[in-house]
Parts: structure tokens; C-alpha cells; sequence
């Protein structure tokens, strides 16, 4: 199970791609709402933002749904909107857009993965792994 810290570890290199995605593209700060060819849209940072903190603080599952979504509209736009790759950019940009695909999907793969899991805490899981205890008895009372 990924724990907290590599769920904010990968939010932060989306947040850090996307400033260095805009910078490179020279962007005028009108468009940060919209995304630019090079960076991820504003709305799509916050709702996966919304997602992990919900997820860190509350609740694994519901914050994993929340990041789940917008997760899945960037990937749409990547094959729909014709940016990835477009003609007029050059082999470094076309590699920044390719490494801010693979945080993207990380972060879809990180949430399809606690989404399946759950609430469930790694002593949880080692609690239901362990073997029974017969009925009556207190373990390690001596």
C-alpha cells in the first residue's frame, strides 16, 4: 500500500512539472486556469489537491475517488486535446510533457490502488493475516 508521504511526494511533482511546464512556455498568467501545452491545468492541481488531502487527513478511499477523477480527465485530454507531441515543440518540452504524463498516471495508479484497498491500515491488514486465535483464549496472557 503507498503511504501518505509518497502520495504527497507525487502531488508535489505534479505541482513542481506543472510551474516548470509554464515558465517554459513563457505563459501569460491568464492561462494557469486553463493549462498551457507544457503544464497541467490549475483546476485539475486543485481537485487532485482536494483528493490527497482528503485522503491524508480523512479518509483513504473517498480522497482516492476525488483524485481519481481529474486523473482521468487529463488523461483524456492527453490523447484528446493534440498537445502531447504537438508539431511546434521541441524534443525537451515533448520530454516534459511525457514525464508530466507518467506523474499523472502514478498518481491514477496510487489512487486506483487505495481506492481498491480501502480504509484499511497496515496493521489492519497484518491483524486479518494473522492466525486466528481460538475462541476463549487471550493471546499472550501469561
Amino acid at each position: 500500500m503507498t503511504s501518505n508521504t509518497t502520495l504527497i511526494r507525487i502531488y508535489l511533482a505534479m505541482l513542481a512539472l506543472t510551474a516548470i511546464g509554464f515558465m517554459a512556455s513563457g505563459a501569460d498568467p491568464a492561462t494557469i486556469v486553463n493549462g498551457t501545452k507544457l503544464s497541467t491545468p490549475a483546476v485539475i492541481l486543485v481537485a487532485v489537491g482536494i483528493g490527497v488531502l482528503v485522503g491524508v487527513r480523512r479518509n483513504r478511499r473517498v480522497g482516492a475517488a476525488i483524485a481519481l477523477l481529474p486523473c482521468l480527465v487529463s488523461t483524456a485530454a492527453i490523447f484528446g486535446d493534440g498537445d502531447l507531441g504537438h508539431r511546434g515543440l521541441t524534443t525537451a518540452e515533448i520530454g516534459l510533457q511525457l514525464v508530466n504524463v507518467a506523474v499523472i498516471w502514478t498518481m491514477l495508479g496510487v489512487s486506483v490502488a487505495r481506492l481498491r484497498r480501502g480504509d484499511q491500515s497496515a496493521s489492519a491488514r497484518s491483524t486479518m493475516a494473522a492466525p486466528f486465535v481460538p475462541a476463549g483464549s487471550v493471546p499472550n496472557e501469561r
